[in-house]
């Protein structure tokens, strides 16, 4: 699903959405740009290597 509005504000809906019982990380710009398969899979790797250390 693709939600337009501001990336920090979706974060924060969906964190509220599972009440902290999982991590929430962001991946989106604002502006309406629809993000490529090449930044989706760049941020999961980003977070898989935070969240490994």
């Amino acid at each position: 699903d693709t939600e337009m509005t501001l990336p920090v504000q979706m974060k924060d809906d969906i964190r509220l959405g599972v009440t902290d019982a999982i991590p929430v990380h962001s991946c989106g710009r604002s502006g309406g740009v629809v993000l490529t398969n090449e930044d989706i899979e760049d941020a999961l790797l980003r977070i898989i290597e935070e969240e490994g250390k």
